[in-house]
């Protein structure tokens, strides 16, 4: 009566004889329950006898009333993480799905009691229980220690991260090298549990899953902890690691092992008996991140991972900044003054001047045009387009937060700054044009809702630039939902920058010079750095036979390639991330996709991340290399999570 199933068969039925009788032998002596079922026509019915066996005493039981069979069910509580169902002295092993549901079922008519067992350190429970009848959510323990993780949304970013900063969680990219955060649906998804997760959500994965305690360039100094509390089921070695430092051959942590269960598994890791690991080896109670790495080919779901001994305010007083930390590259700006904003512009944008040196202009209505008594449009005072379309150097401002709907496509002129720093400034409509216009500034808007389609003939750019426009830069801007393109530069354009903006929801995002076959562009620069690019069907920059340098830029998520350089184009590709199977292609392809003969362009790719593979091209001979100075940070993880936070309007 005290064995409790653990969801293997343990021994075969035995068979009454032809008279009805059941004789069973055994060397063990104390309490046994005996399970009796009788089966017709696919009916069963069964009764349940104790009795206490005695050594070398033989003991007659006759069969007590066989009653219809009935189920006990009830649910455990969300959040309650994974648990089983056990009633002893009977093969019952019950494992809640997802959503906490249980059913006991081919019991006898009567009372049992239920046994309750949490399987991430929350403890046992007893229940008293009678067939057919409902029981309410049961309640577990408190989980052991301070819960850093138990997967109810499992959304990318562990609990402690939403507490402490970045907290994401992460595998391993393409090439087995560098940690690849879950930043997309997609990898959160193949990491997901689902079907196989008890009483919630859990994580599941055949290779390496691991995730931030905090901040991704601090360690936590946990000398108060003393146990590492996790659940986990699957196939396999699982090492987990309590890891510090830069990943990689300078790593340093404590590490250890256990060999997994098919069914799951509370397991209480105590931090003295964990190996150091690592070049340094000295910090043994150190940890910046949780890493769990299955082996044998193996798959392990994980829930309810917990840190004993510690709490959520012990980790934040606990921080130890790495020696390094990356730092900004817009420190202190003073947004009062126009020279501030344009000390921090690089690349070949750098010598624009904006709308510095003259007069403010202060946008204070929402209105583009209006219709005046003699059914004319005339220009709303106050209006985005009419600072826009003055003379002279003109630095715009916004009294307020707004949606400035272009109802015709705004042809701006030059020397003016667009300035929509602490403001929600919304482009819509129809879109900007730089037509023969220089030294302009874009700062902190976003280009959305345009009045177009595909089809349009009009404008299907949120912004232009084109006719010789000279000296632009666009920096901290959202760019989306524009059909075709969202920003071009063409017909002899040049010296552009285009920094920490965000293209999504388009087709391509940045073209570069036109199609030859159009107009054959070949003297335009244009320096695109810290962008960040998601959601395109086509391509995240288009170069046709121009000069670009394009560093430290993530591209996420698009239908063809991050960048392509055709007809004989220049291309420096430095240390960006690319998410895409495909990062680039340096040849224009006809509408039949095929290879256009002659249409060749030149790429030099220098350190830069390919986290879900491809192939790489390095012709430093062919491509121009950029004579102004800036700084490429190396293309890792956290530059993918700060682009991915900081581009855009601020």
């Amino acid at each position: 009566s005290s064995y409790m199933p653990n969801g293997e068969p343990s021994s075969d039925w035995i068979n009454a004889s032809a008279d009805g009788k059941i004789e069973y032998k055994t060397l063990d002596t104390g309490a046994f329950t005996i399970e009796l079922r009788y089966t017709k026509d696919f009916k069963s019915w069964g009764a349940i006898e104790f009795i206490n066996a005695v050594s070398g005493k033989k003991i007659s039981v006759s069969s007590p009333p066989l009653l219809e069979l009935a189920s006990i069910q009830g649910t455990v509580a969300p959040g309650q993480g994974p648990s089983l169902i056990r009633i002893a002295g009977l093969e019952r092993f019950i494992v809640p799905d997802s959503a906490g549901r249980f059913v006991v079922d081919s019991l006898p008519l009567g009372d049992f009691k239920l046994i309750v067992e949490s399987r991430s350190n929350r403890g046992v429970i007893r229940v008293d229980a009678e067939t057919g009848i409902e029981i309410p959510a049961l309640e577990l323990g408190e989980a052991k220690g301070f819960a850093v993780e138990d997967f109810e949304s499992f959304s990318g970013k562990s609990k402690t991260g939403s507490i402490l900063g970045d907290g994401w969680w992460y595998t391993i990219d393409a090439a087995g090298e560098s940690i690849l955060p879950l930043w997309d649906d997609a990898l959160i998804r193949s990491f997901s549990g689902r079907v196989g997760c008890a009483s919630g959500g859990c994580a599941r994965t055949s290779n390496r899953l691991g995730f931030l305690l905090g901040l991704w360039d601090v360690d936590y100094d946990l000398s108060l902890l003393d146990t590492l509390y996790f659940a986990a089921k699957g196939k396999g070695e699982l090492r987990i690691a309590l890891a510090y430092g830069e990943f990689g051959v300078k790593e340093n942590g404590l590490e250890t092992a256990v060999v997994l269960e098919e069914n799951w598994k509370g397991y209480a890791i105590a931090i003295s008996k964990m190996k150091t690991y690592g070049p340094t080896q000295t910090e043994k109670t150190r940890s910046n991140r949780i890493d769990f790495l299955v082996s044998d080919g193996g798959e392990v779901f994980l829930d309810d991972i917990s840190l004993g001994g510690v709490d959520s305010s012990a980790l934040e007083e606990v921080k130890v900044e790495w020696a390094n930390p990356e730092a900004s590259l817009f420190p202190g700006e003073n947004w009062a003054q126009h020279i501030s904003l344009l000390s921090t512009v690089i690349g070949y944008g750098s010598q624009t001047k904006g709308g510095a040196g003259g007069e403010i202009c202060l946008v204070t209505t929402e209105e583009d045009l209006l219709e005046n008594e003699e059914n004319a449009y005339v220009v709303a005072p106050g209006s985005l387009r009419e600072c826009a379309m003055k003379d002279g150097p003109i630095w715009i401002q916004f009294e307020k937060d707004g949606v400035f709907r272009l109802q015709t496509p705004l042809r701006i002129k030059s020397f003016k700054t667009i300035d929509g720093r602490g403001r929600d400034v919304r482009i819509a409509g129809m879109g900007i044009l730089a037509d023969s216009a220089s030294h302009l500034i874009f700062e902190n808007l976003r280009f959305t809702s345009p009045a177009i389609t595909e089809k349009d003939t009009t404008s299907r750019r949120a912004l232009s630039i084109h006719n010789q426009s000279k000296n632009i830069w666009v920096d901290h801007c959202t760019f989306e939902e524009y059909p075709l393109v969202l920003l071009d530069i063409k017909r002899r354009s040049d010296s552009v920058t285009i920094s920490w903006s965000r293209f999504e929801g388009s087709g391509h995002a940045i073209l570069l010079g036109l199609n030859p076959e159009i107009y054959f562009d070949s003297l335009e620069h244009l320096t695109a750095h810290h962008n960040y690019f998601n959601n395109l069907t086509g391509v995240g920059i288009l170069n046709h036979g121009n000069i670009g340098h394009f560093y430290n830029n993530f591209f996420m998520d698009m239908g063809s390639v991050g960048v392509a350089s055709t007809d004989r184009a220049q291309s420096r590709i430095e240390k960006n991330i690319f998410n895409i199977a495909a990062p680039f292609y340096n040849k224009r392809v006809d509408f039949a996709q095929l290879d256009v003969d002659g249409s060749g362009g030149y790429i030099d790719m220098i350190d830069n991340w390919l986290a879900n593979g491809g192939s790489v091209l390095k012709d430093p001979n062919k491509v121009h290399a950029p004579t102004y100075d800036y700084m490429a940070t190396d293309a890792g993880a956290a530059l993918a999570l700060r682009i991915q936070s900081e581009a855009g309007p601020r």
